[in-house]
């Protein structure tokens, strides 16, 4: 399998040089808990919170990625959520319908034990129960 950076060199190169999105440039500060050459995973941030909540993030700045980078996306997704599921009562993999980086292609999955906000927030946006 080719590198993103062998298939994609023009693009990669144009987001190095001018990098504004900080999903782009999590890798620089932080270190993934899994990864390949399309997609990362790491915990959010911000945990708001959740006990378990986490993103899968394609390495290129895309809105809508490749076939591949969307099924390495979810691949990496389940099975995360698979080894961690069992430490929640439910588990979810969220739209990005609220996304706070929408520009770059990105899927939440986070449990229901959260702040009061974060759980008004949760229950208005489109979810699906990880089993």
């Amino acid at each position: 399998m080719q590198s993103v950076f062998e298939k994609y060199p023009k693009e990669l190169s144009k987001q190095l040089l001018d990098n504004k999105c900080s999903l782009c440039s999590i890798l620089e500060r932080e270190t993934p808990i899994v990864q390949n050459n399309l997609v990362f995973l790491v915990p959010t941030k911000d945990m708001k919170g959740h006990k378990i909540r986490f993103m899968v993030v394609t390495k290129r700045h895309v809105k809508e990625p490749s076939f591949e980078e969307l099924t390495e996306c979810y691949i990496m997704l389940f099975r995360y959520a698979d080894l961690v599921k069992d430490n929640c009562f439910r588990l979810y993999v969220i739209s990005g319908l609220y996304a706070s980086v929408p520009e770059h292609f990105h899927i939440m999955c986070c449990d229901d034990e959260c702040t009061e906000e974060e759980y008004k927030q949760l229950q208005k946006t489109p979810k699906v129960e990880f089993l």
